[in-house]
């Protein structure tokens, strides 16, 4: 029998579930690729490391939906995990930006950016003790 996950809607899409923070994640973290491969968001960083954060961005999108698509649980972990790398650098950044640690919209940016490192590391957790009980039964 095919139960229902707590953090997964009652309807389906194209046959799948529906998971809302793993699409929030992957709308949230694809917008973070496309600001540093196109934009270049991080731009006192070495051209490189911008680029290469971007990369993983780009990564932990197409894992989550390859992980949705396929339904792929182990594909939507590493989604998730790639994901909380992502937001954490992004947050380091944002907190070591040189604009003055009273301007607000720099702390704004690292508190949201921490808030989406706690999220996408919560349902990787959740993930992955979800599976450990399905194992264990």
């Amino acid at each position: 029998m095919n139960q229902r996950r707590g953090y997964e809607l009652k309807g389906l899409f194209f046959g799948r579930p529906i998971r809302p923070f793993h699409l929030a994640v992957t709308i949230a973290t694809t917008v973070v690729s496309y600001t540093l491969l196109e934009i270049g968001e991080m731009h006192w960083l070495h051209h490189s490391v911008t680029h290469l954060i971007g990369v993983i961005a780009l990564l932990s999108s197409t894992f989550l939906f390859i992980g949705w698509w396929w339904r792929n649980e182990r594909a939507a972990e590493w989604g998730l995990l790639l994901a909380v790398g992502v937001w954490t650098s992004r947050t380091v950044y944002a907190s070591l930006a040189g604009q003055g640690l009273l301007v607000v919209n720099q702390w704004a940016s690292v508190f949201l950016s921490l808030a989406w490192a706690v999220g996408a590391g919560g349902a990787y957790l959740l993930e992955r003790y979800d599976h450990a009980l399905v194992n264990d039964e």
